[in-house]
């Protein structure tokens, strides 16, 4: 394909699906496996998605039978994208052989042998979800993947903390750790230095013109967990890593790389002290590296698997 007119968020999620699912760390997914199973021994699971985009979580989760019984909450901001995700996660329950019931404007409840499993998705913002006094509380698992590292860490950590009941479990996906990488080299200091703004531009989302530390999330988040009396089961490596293979790329790849080479020029050009005709030519070479079959990105990324403390976990500051 050649480099889109228009890009689609929708797409890029769609997209990215296959390569998240050969980033996750194995090593995380098997503890929190062992746990789903001795959970759903006793009986249902209750989970909390936050940031669940277009469901891909929810139907890793059911092909990998992590979950067969369990009622499963999917928030997410963005109205458009909790809508397509229903429209897509009905397709995918009838392709897999659910029988399904829903009620309008209520939860999706999906059977089949050895599995019940009810799906409530809506669009809401987290603080309005979860709120100071509100009843959305006690979840014996809350999943963020690849969420954290867009979001203030420190007052979303407060509100997940909230969300989970005493003992309950932590499943912290695809989390950015500092490290963005294109290879092969265009340049060897205009590649560190848009690297270096880039990384830049996450940090400033938190606001206020300070460095938030956005683009070292993964590491953040494991000394939050640790200062804030959680215990941390299982963590590792999950990073993005797309080459060309013997027959180039697949075109969810194709697009990916398109869609990551244009959201660094958009975070990036306009930045002080960056040449702008070396960075428009930088740009057009990236996507031509692409279509010629010789890109190579790599983002490093963590996962966490934690488990709240009986009394709740402590505050946490940075």
């Amino acid at each position: 394909m050649s480099v889109p007119d228009r890009y689609s968020f929708i797409r890029y999620l769609e997209a990215k699906r296959a390569i998240d699912d050969v980033a996750l760390n194995r090593h995380v997914l098997e503890h929190l496996a062992e746990i789903l199973k001795k959970l759903q021994g006793r009986g249902t699971v209750t989970v909390l998605e936050v940031g669940c985009g277009i469901g891909t979580m929810v139907e890793r989760m059911l092909d990998s039978g992590l979950l067969t019984r369990a009622v499963y909450t999917g928030i997410d901001f963005d109205p458009d994208t909790v809508a397509e995700a229903k429209k897509r996660l009905r397709g995918y329950a009838d392709r897999k052989g659910f029988e399904t019931v829903e009620q309008p404007d209520g939860p999706l409840c999906l059977r089949r042998q050895g599995a019940e499993f009810i799906l409530k998705l809506m669009a809401s913002d987290l603080f309005d979800f979860v709120g100071s006094e509100g009843e959305n509380r006690g979840y014996d698992l809350i999943v963020a993947h690849a969420f954290l590292d867009l979001v203030d860490l420190d007052s979303t950590l407060r509100l997940l903390f909230s969300a989970a009941r005493p003992e309950g479990f932590l499943y912290f996906a695809l989390n950015f750790d500092g490290a963005t990488i294109f290879e092969p080299q265009i340049d060897p200091i205009l590649d560190e230095q848009i690297e270096t703004l880039y990384h830049q531009d996450m940090d400033l989302r938190g606001g206020g013109g300070t460095l938030s530390q956005m683009s070292r999330t993964g590491r953040r988040l494991l000394a939050y967990l640790s200062r804030a009396g959680a215990t941390i089961l299982a963590s590792g490596g999950s990073d993005w890593i797309v080459y060309p293979g013997p027959e180039g790329y697949s075109p969810d790849e194709v697009y990916f790389l398109h869609f990551i080479i244009e959201t660094v020029r958009a975070a990036v050009e306009r930045r002080p002290g960056l040449d702008q005709t070396a960075f428009a030519a930088w740009i057009a070479e990236r996507h031509n590296q692409v279509e010629q079959r010789e890109l190579i990105y790599i983002a490093h990324q963590l996962d966490i698997l934690a488990q709240v403390p009986s009394q709740g976990l402590r505050g946490c500051g940075r």
